[in-house]
């Protein structure tokens, strides 16, 4: 099958365009916005629909971007099986017993056509059923869309389903299933399951309403109404037995109360805290005079050693003045002149004691010189005589200045000792005198010291006593306070012994007990915590009204107290009370009332069954009827009304047949859409099962992938367990076509439509290309364009629309061996 020739007359703007093509490989070549897609446009319109003159066009795929909506005026001439025919006339895929959209996905390959890996939103999809559907047609789609909608009005999951070869048993399994809840359905499982628990709920009941005996409770009532009355009435008369004796016993205590009262104002200056304070006060008095008595004997005692310290500072004064005028006195000597003539004179005692042998000797030779220059008168005796009479000189020279400081020396140390002498301290040697003026000056400082010292104790004792004095003075002061506060005290009270003011607060403290006591019992009938006298009486008062208002509902008689006492006690004698005192006759009359209230609750209790029977009955009824109506929601007025306003049993009789047909209606409904699924998906696995031929090991699959990807995978497999396909690339290794690049993706995809498309058609037919290889390089451009070449030598007819310059110049050397066929557009 071959196109021949393509006629336009009429299409856009396009008209009266005539192509003669070749049985091979027919390029229509040119840039965009030239007509190429006009023109592929009106011949995918004629190739796929019949149609007259006049007739609306029909669009049969929404993957199809078709410009312009108007029918193509024009032909197609076809050749198939040696005879001629032209579109659109004939309906092509009718006349090959193709679908229409297998016509289309197989031989019409547009730019988008391959790239079948994502889908809009970008993920994986599931390859094999993507590609069947695409190049088949298959139903599958339509099969999954009314499973869905089968799903969707029984909200059964196919994937709950397991079928086996009893369908009866399959059908019991399906209606095990539960329904999904959705706001669509009006969540119909909750519904369901409300339904089953209703059921049983509605025949509880039935038992009980059968067990019960309703027709009986009018009667029962009446009498249980009358007996309680009667307990009633004895509930009333026991409140005004204690009501009476209650009163009688609040007059009597409101009577003490008052009494204590009175003694309680007698005694209002009497009070605890000035007792302790009396007490405090004799205390602390006691305290500060046994204080005092020691601070006037302590400062007696520092008065004495203050004197005696007098004493010793007046003598110590007198003797450090005299004192202190010798020192003044020997303070103005001078020691420099004698101290500098007695180390002159230590030094040169020393150097006449080294010079004396010389000395001597000296002079002896000076002598015997003289005497030889007087008896021989010769130079050499008078040079002799010269010479050791200066040597001489020279020697005895230390021993003159020896005898000048010592003459100076000894006049000094007596100008000294003269004035000593006065103080007791000369002496006729140097250092004696010091040691003896040292000693006077540290006998002053001594003397001097102990002086200041005794003044300074003085001062300590003067301060200790003045503070001692001070202190006894506020003691005195406290004393005086504490006597003023115990004066004050005894004037409040009018009395004088802290032993009668014991005695008069003991009294008070009594009263205060005794008011308290009336207060709490008071307290325990009033229900107040603390009121005045004249409440009290008041509310004395207004029970005595109380009581009139009781006793003359109960009796007829005038009231008044003896009427009212008489009355107490035929009343305490009939409940047969025997003390009189209100205390013991209140807990008899809450033992009694107690026993009679719970006869009173319980006749009560059995009444409120006894209705609340009635009552539950009507209510649950009301309650099953609105269950009922949420369950089954109906859809005809009479079981509205029904459901809504039950009744009788017979009503209840009613609701719960509806809901049974209601439950029995959704399980055979939900039977049948299992069954319906069961059908659909033996249909899905027989047409799966018709496609899984195409891809066995006759096809050549494989062989274009191998080709197209120049040896780069060798083998194409499917798995028909898993409906995957896998690839096997040159060095071994099988790839799920999911990781192949988008590139190789597009090739497989390419390799598995030319085998298909020799599968389906009994004999060669033609391929048309819209720029299809949009993903492809340069080099996989070329091999796709080689690949197509092989598919025409082999009998295919290629028609390939392209404006893009890579695409005509890897089929140049092509064209200039005339294997393509060049159309510029």
């Amino acid at each position: 099958m071959k196109i021949k020739q393509i006629y336009i007359d009429k299409f856009g703007p396009l008209s009266e365009q005539q192509y003669q093509l070749t049985d091979g490989f027919n390029l229509f070549f040119g840039p965009n916005e030239r007509g190429k897609t006009m023109l592929l446009d009106a011949m995918i319109k004629m190739l796929s629909f019949k149609y007259g003159i006049g007739a609306t066009i029909k669009r049969e795929f929404s993957d199809i971007p078709i410009r312009v909506e108007e029918q193509p005026q024009g032909k197609i001439k076809l050749l198939y099986k040696g005879d001629e025919f032209y579109l659109p006339d004939n309906n092509l895929p009718e006349y090959l017993d193709l679908p229409k959209q297998t016509f289309r996905n197989l031989f019409i390959i547009r730019n988008s056509d391959l790239s079948q890996k994502m889908n809009t939103s970008s993920n994986k999809v599931d390859f094999y059923s993507s590609m069947i559907s695409h190049l088949t047609g298959m139903k599958n789609m339509e099969i999954d869309h009314s499973i869905k909608n089968i799903e969707g009005v029984t909200q059964i999951n196919k994937k709950e389903l397991l079928f086996t070869n009893n369908i009866k048993q399959d059908i019991e399994k399906i209606q095990e299933i539960k329904y999904k809840n959705t706001r669509q359905n009006n969540y119909l499982n909750d519904r369901i399951e409300n339904a089953k628990a209703l059921l049983e709920r509605i025949d509880e009941f039935k038992k009980q309403v059968y067990e019960q005996r309703l027709d009986s409770i009018e009667i029962e009532l009446a009498n249980i109404e009358g007996e309680r009355d009667d307990l009633i009435q004895a509930l009333r008369e026991l409140d005004l037995l204690e009501e009476i004796y209650r009163y009688k016993f609040v007059k009597d205590e409101i009577k003490d109360l008052e009494n204590n009262l009175d003694n309680l104002e007698k005694l209002s200056t009497i009070n605890k805290a000035d007792l302790d304070k009396w007490h405090y006060a004799e205390v602390n008095i006691k305290e500060l005079t046994r204080e005092i008595d020691n601070l006037d004997k302590e400062i007696s005692d520092k008065t004495r050693k203050k004197e005696q310290v007098y004493n010793d500072l007046n003598k110590n004064g007198e003797q450090l003045k005299l004192l202190k005028e010798n020192k003044d006195q020997i303070d103005r000597l001078d020691f420099t002149v004698v101290e500098t003539l007695y180390k002159d004179l230590s030094r040169l005692t020393t150097t006449v004691n080294s010079l004396k042998p010389v000395s001597i000797l000296t002079i002896i030779a000076f002598l015997i010189s003289f005497l030889g220059t007087y008896f021989f008168q010769n130079f050499w005796f008078i040079s002799m005589t010269t010479l050791l009479f200066v040597a001489t000189g020279l020697f005895l020279r230390p021993s003159i200045i020896l005898a000048i400081k010592k003459g100076k020396f000894n006049y000094e140390l007596e100008n000294l000792n003269a004035t000593l002498a006065k103080y007791s301290l000369h002496s006729r040697e140097l250092p004696e005198l010091k040691n003896k003026v040292q000693a006077f000056y540290e006998e002053y400082s001594k003397i001097e010291n102990d002086f200041f010292e005794a003044k300074d104790i003085k001062r300590k004792l003067d301060l200790e006593i003045d503070t001692l004095l001070n202190q006894k003075e506020k003691n005195k002061q406290k004393i005086n306070e504490y006597d003023k506060e115990i004066e004050k005290i005894r004037r409040k009270s009018f009395l004088n012994d802290k032993n009668d003011y014991q005695t008069k607060l003991q009294l008070k403290v009594e009263c205060e007990k005794n008011i308290e006591k009336s207060h709490q019992k008071l307290s325990n009938i009033f229900g107040d915590e603390s009121y005045y006298l004249e409440d009290l009486k008041n509310r004395l008062l207004e029970a005595f009204y109380d009581l009139e208002t009781k006793y003359t509902s109960l009796h007829d008689d005038k009231f008044i107290e003896p009427n009212m006492f008489e009355k107490a006690d035929l009343l305490r004698r009939k409940f047969d009370l025997k003390d009189e005192n209100y205390l013991a006759i209140r807990k008899m009359v809450e033992l009694e009332k107690k026993r009679l209230n719970e006869k009173k609750v319980q006749l009560e209790n059995m009444r409120d069954e006894k209705r609340n029977k009635m009552e539950t009955f009507l209510y649950q009824l009301k309650e099953f009827g609105k269950k009922s109506f949420e369950i089954v929601l109906p859809s005809n007025e009479e079981d509205k009304q029904l459901l809504k306003s039950p009744q009788t049993l017979e009503g209840l009789v009613a609701i719960e047949n509806i809901v049974k047909s209601f439950q029995e209606n959704k399980r055979k409904e939900k039977g049948l859409a299992g069954m319906a699924i069961r059908i659909l998906e033996k249909i899905r696995t027989k047409e799966e099962k018709k496609v899984q031929n195409l891809f066995n090991k006759e096809t050549r699959v494989a062989d274009y992938f191998n080709k197209i990807t120049s040896g780069m995978y060798d083998q194409v497999s499917f798995d028909q367990n898993k409906k995957t396909f896998y690839t096997r690339r040159h060095d071994g290794k099988l790839l799920n076509i999911n990781n192949l690049s988008g590139g190789a993706y597009d090739q497989l995809y390419l390799s598995i439509r030319l085998a298909f498309g020799e599968k389906v058609l009994p004999q060669k037919g033609f391929f048309i290309f819209d720029d299809p290889f949009i993903k492809a390089d340069y080099n996989r451009l070329c091999n796709q364009i080689k690949l197509l070449m092989e598919v025409c030598q082999s009998g295919w007819q290629v028609l390939f629309f392209s404006s893009k310059k890579e695409t005509k110049e890897a089929l140049d050397k092509y064209i200039e061996k005339n294997q393509v066929n060049l159309i510029e557009v």
